[in-house]
C-alpha cells in the first residue's frame, strides 16, 4: 500500500466511525489534514489536485469533526473549508452542474474514497471516474463520458459546494 492509500483509509475509517484511535488521535489526523490543505493552498492554490485531496478528505471527516473534535480542530478545519468555498466560488465554470449540487448526502459521501483514489493516486488502476459517478449516486451522471464525470469533480466550483456545506455543518455562520 502506498501513502495515499494509507490517509484514503484513514479518512474513510474516521467517516465510518472506526478508526481504532480515540478522539484525540483522530484530531490529530484531522489537524494534520487541514495543515495538508493550508500548505497546498498556498503553493498550489485551491484547483490543483493537491488542495483537493486533503480538502475533499475534510469534508469525509466533517461529521466525525462536528461532533466529536476539540473546538480548536473544529474551528480550524471550518475555516480551512471556508477559505477552499471562497475560492472555488470565485472559479470560472460552465458547467452545468456539479456533484456538489446535491449536498453532503450519504450517497455522495460514499463516493468520497473513490474520489479521493482518484485525485491523489491518478496511476490507480483499480477505480475509475464512471465508478466513482455510480459509488457517488449521481442521478446526472448518466450518459457522461468519464472525462466529463472527472471534470465535473475536480472543478472549484465543485469542491466549493462540498467545502461549504461541510464547513457550515461544522461551525454554522453567525
Amino acid at each position: 500500500m502506498n501513502e495515499v492509500q494509507d490517509l484514503i483509509d484513514d479518512y474513510e475509517c474516521i467517516y465510518h466511525g472506526y478508526y481504532l484511535g480515540d478522539d484525540e488521535e483522530i484530531d490529530a489526523v484531522v489537524a494534520t489534514c487541514v495543515d495538508r490543505l493550508e500548505e497546498a493552498r498556498g503553493t498550489h492554490g485551491t484547483g490543483s489536485a493537491d488542495a483537493a485531496f486533503p480538502a475533499l478528505a475534510l469534508v469525509l471527516m466533517y461529521g466525525h469533526v462536528m461532533h466529536h473534535s476539540a473546538p480548536e480542530v473544529a474551528d480550524r478545519a471550518a475555516a480551512a473549508l471556508r477559505a477552499v468555498a471562497a475560492d472555488g466560488d470565485r472559479a470560472p465554470c460552465d458547467h452545468p452542474g456539479h456533484p456538489s449540487d446535491e449536498g453532503l448526502d450519504i450517497g455522495q459521501l460514499e463516493g468520497f474514497p473513490t474520489a479521493l483514489e482518484l485525485i491523489g493516486d491518478p496511476a490507480a488502476e483499480d477505480v475509475s471516474w464512471d465508478e466513482l459517478a455510480e459509488r457517488s449516486g449521481r442521478a446526472d451522471s448518466g450518459g457522461l463520458s468519464p472525462a466529463e464525470v472527472e471534470s465535473r469533480w475536480r472543478c472549484p466550483r465543485a469542491l466549493a459546494g462540498f467545502a461549504s456545506a461541510a464547513a457550515e455543518a461544522i461551525r454554522p455562520a453567525a
